[in-house]
């Protein structure tokens, strides 16, 4: 019985924790368009799409990671979170794209604010 009552405290608390927090999505039209030609492009082609992975010989998991349709075919645009793409790259319970060395977390922010813009193929003047 009191294993009974601790329990049910426990996980009201955590109830409790877990409901009351908030987290507010961040206003992108804030931040300057990811430019695809120089910051997305390049994190992919160098990172995924050589051969034997996801290069134009053929991708695994039918990825071609070396153009803008074949990288544009792997996401949602405006949602990342139901990508394909971005949810392997995140995805820490199963192998974390790359397998052997995981995008940065500035990578995986910048891939991920890039298709919360919208996927667009913008390509930037060298100002930025």
């Amino acid at each position: 019985m009191k294993n009974r009552t601790l329990l049910l405290i426990a996980s009201l608390g955590l109830g409790l924790i877990v409901f009351s927090c908030k987290h507010d999505k961040a206003d992108i039209s804030t931040f300057k368009d990811v430019c695809f030609e120089t910051e997305v492009l390049p994190i992919f082609q160098n990172n995924c799409a050589m051969s034997g992975c996801h290069g134009s010989g053929g991708g695994e998991a039918g990825f071609v990671l070396d153009n803008y349709q074949g990288i544009k075919d792997g996401v949602s645009a405006g949602d990342p979170l139901n990508s394909k793409l971005y949810k392997a790259i995140t995805n820490e319970w199963i192998n974390m794209m790359p397998p052997d060395n995981p995008l940065s977390k500035e990578q995986r922010t910048t891939i991920r604010l890039w298709i919360e813009q919208g996927a667009l193929e913008i390509t930037c003047t060298t100002g930025k």
